[in-house]
């Protein structure tokens, strides 16, 4: 049956591919929480974007091309309305963020960003908790996302790896071109959520740690583990280095095992994932 399902999405990503162009946003409708009993998406997800046609999903490459085009074809079947922001880096290298946009009723604007690119082109690495957990959580968002009182903009970033000899490449560019109206309200980065048991770092922006009082983080099966962030590792920094409040989820001791054949699907828990992608919604919903 997924082997069925998987062909009937490919199918669809041969038809966006000759229409990747910009498409009026609507709202999504879906209400309900994620149950972690229906993993059928989120285990499809991790089958696809960790599959040997995918080569690793480096910037710049073919793999990287057809995980946008996966990730583009996915949102639009949730019917969302996903546009393309496509940037040259160096003159050369195509990168290509996926972004979108779901107004609120006030102009502050919620960013929810993961990137989709990995490290290495080659079959053998997978980059499955680096990063398409974070890629599977921002989708599942994406699936029972509503509008509330701030917008909200999901964004799949392209480039964040230093593959190129910079990195956060994609995040960058959005915010160097910033072309939405409203002001950026806070930054959530998702990336390396699904390993290492029911642990999650929960990391955040000085200025942000007064926000999750009203949010019952043991309302899941994960052990969250708040921490102001000390480091610059991510998608986040750019938005850090432009003053905007931030806030995200990793993973422990991702070091180890990251850029390495390790970093396999077998070791991803679906369930870990959506706990993540719910707890981000009541955080949303607090802010």
């Amino acid at each position: 049956m997924a082997n069925k399902r998987l062909s009937v999405r490919r199918l669809l990503v041969l038809i966006i591919v000759i229409w990747f162009s910009i498409i009026p946003p609507i709202i999504c409708s879906c209400s309900k929480d994620i149950s972690t009993d229906d993993i059928d998406d989120e285990s499809i997800w991790l089958q696809e974007l960790t599959s040997p046609e995918l080569n690793g999903r480096k910037t710049g490459t073919e793999g990287a091309k057809k995980t946008a085009e996966f990730i583009f074809s996915e949102l639009l079947r949730m019917g969302h309305s996903p546009f393309i922001e496509d940037f040259a880096y160096k003159d050369s290298i195509i990168m290509r963020n996926i972004i979108v946009d779901i107004p609120g009723k006030n102009d502050s604007i919620i960013i929810i960003g993961a990137h989709y690119d990995g490290a290495v082109n080659s079959p053998i690495y997978q980059a499955a908790n680096d990063n398409a957990s974070g890629i599977i959580s921002l989708l599942s968002i994406a699936k029972i996302i509503q509008p509330s009182q701030n917008s909200i903009m999901l964004c799949f970033w392209d480039g964040e790896e230093n593959t190129t000899g910079t990195a956060f490449n994609g995040s960058s560019y959005f915010l160097q071109h910033f072309k939405f109206g409203g002001k950026i309200k806070c930054y959530c980065n998702i990336d390396c959520c699904g390993r290492n048991g029911d642990s999650i770092y929960l990391y955040y922006s000085p200025d942000m740690e007064h926000k999750f009082g009203n949010v019952d983080l043991t309302s899941s099966s994960l052990n969250v583990i708040k921490k102001v962030s000390e480091s610059n590792s991510s998608d986040y920094v750019p938005f850090k280095n432009n003053g905007i409040p931030f806030w995200g989820w990793n993973d422990y001791d991702v070091l180890r095992y990251i850029h390495t054949p390790s970093d396999s699907p077998e070791f991803i828990s679906i369930s870990k994932v959506k706990a993540v992608s719910n707890l981000t919604i009541q955080i949303l919903n607090n802010l």
